[in-house]
């Protein structure tokens, strides 16, 4: 029988127009207005022996840094564990960078909402009942990841995997009106043409607004999964590319998700087990260590073999970061570490994992997982990377070189991290 107590709370995060968003670097302008407002939203459930918190944002992601220190944060203020706070992006890529090129003082002001509005969600909770619920939509994606004779391109792939499941947590306080709305989905919020420079929440934020709309007193949070390599299909008839879509995008893919994720609340079960848990570790994604050079002979001889294996031109200036630090005697990384997590609510299992994670990984994870109400969540606590498969790192494309982007990795991930990784999570999984 459940016993729970919920609670939940929005804070608006929109930033100041005329700063960069973050996400595409074909955008060289700042923000000029902006069209819908950013939200940080909070789920806190709470039983006789723990409590967990569920945070979800209109953000493109969180570095790791952040994560940690945010969590040490919250434990020296709330005395809430880390393992039982897990913090979600969205992955917007109209909203601000939480990295390096932020705005002055952004990163300060969003720690200090994500604890106000923690505080707000506990005195908030009150008796609820939580219910599961999952379905199928193409609200219309692809994959985007095609073999050619050049290699691996960014081109719509309809014969390319894809996971359109939706999966639906709702929850009713005592009088049964909705009080929060959780879903999860797979695909980049990626619809705005780069010529466009207005901050904006993409489908997901139009999908929330109309859910809080239609469950009035509601508040509606979304969380994106694996979706490393599947992105909205808007395409250009005469090319056969992808191309910009506008605001009217937006709104036909939020509405479509939207009636999805109501028809499947709507016949949401309630869960029966009373049990509430959090559980982190951390997982070394280690890099192809033949590939890490000893010096500049080996790097060249490494580049060389890039540009031939994936038919790419290697980037100038990370070539020269990394010589330099070849030249400098700096030891370079053999692993990047992240945290992988798992919330245990009742049967519903919510797994977050600390990267983009292509769309296999997270179907294999479903698919070997015993455990029916399984939620996973990627953008999930610090952002490691991409998160290619055996077979991405192989055959190459922008998933599995984004290392050539990066001023601190210096090879490609090992081929087996597939492997290891699911097995990680399965373990995380069946240990709970």
């Amino acid at each position: 029988m459940q016993n729970y107590k919920i609670g939940a709370g929005k804070i608006d995060i929109t930033p100041p127009v005329g700063y960069l968003l973050f996400g595409h670097s074909d955008r060289k302008y700042p923000s000029k207005k902006i069209h819908d407002p950013l939200y940080l939203k909070c789920l806190s459930i709470s039983n006789n022996k723990n409590r967990i918190f569920i945070i979800t944002s209109d953000l493109i992601g969180f570095t790791p840094e952040f994560s940690n220190s945010l969590k040490k944060e919250i434990y020296e203020k709330l005395k809430i564990k880390p393992s039982n706070i897990l913090l979600t992006a969205s992955h917007t890529h109209t909203g601000p960078s939480i990295g390096a090129n932020s705005i002055p003082d952004y990163i300060s002001l969003l720690k200090k909402k994500i604890i106000g509005l923690l505080i707000h969600c506990i005195n908030d909770e009150e008796e609820g009942i939580i219910k599961f619920g999952k379905g199928k939509v193409n609200i219309g994606i692809v994959n985007r990841r095609k073999k050619t004779e050049d290699g691996v391109k960014m081109l719509p792939n309809f014969d390319g995997p894809i996971d359109e499941e939706l999966s639906v947590i709702k929850i009713e306080r005592k009088d049964k009106s909705t009080k929060a709305i959780f879903f999860n989905y797979s695909c980049h919020p990626t619809v705005l043409s780069t010529n466009i420079y207005e901050i904006s929440a993409d489908y997901p934020g139009a999908a929330q607004r109309e859910i809080e709309n239609f469950y009035k007193g509601s508040i509606a949070m979304f969380t994106n999964g694996c979706c490393g390599d599947v992105r909205p299909a808007i395409i250009d008839e005469e090319t056969g590319k992808f191309k910009g879509g506008s605001f009217e995008d937006i709104e036909r893919m939020g509405k479509i998700l939207f009636g999805k994720v109501i028809e499947v609340s709507e016949k949401a079960e309630e869960i029966k087990e009373n049990q509430l848990e959090g559980i982190s570790d951390f997982f070394h994604f280690k890099l192809e260590k033949k590939l890490i050079p000893k010096n500049e002979k080996e790097f060249e001889k490494n580049c060389k073999y890039y540009e031939e294996k994936y038919k790419i031109e290697i980037p100038k200036n990370w070539i020269e970061i990394m010589k330099n630090k070849l030249r400098k005697k700096e030891k370079f990384k053999e692993s990047t570490k992240g945290e992988l997590q798992l919330i245990k609510i009742g049967e519903i299992c919510v797994l977050g994992i600390p990267g983009e994670v292509m769309v296999e990984i997270g179907l294999k994870i479903k698919g070997l997982s015993k455990k029916e109400k399984i939620i996973i969540c990627g953008y999930s606590n610090g952002i490691v990377s991409y998160i290619p498969t055996s077979n991405a790192i192989e055959e190459g494309g922008y998933e599995a070189i984004t290392f050539l982007f990066s001023s601190d990795r210096v090879a490609p991930f090992e081929k087996n991290l597939e492997e290891k990784l699911i097995k990680k999570c399965l373990d995380l999984i069946k240990n709970e």
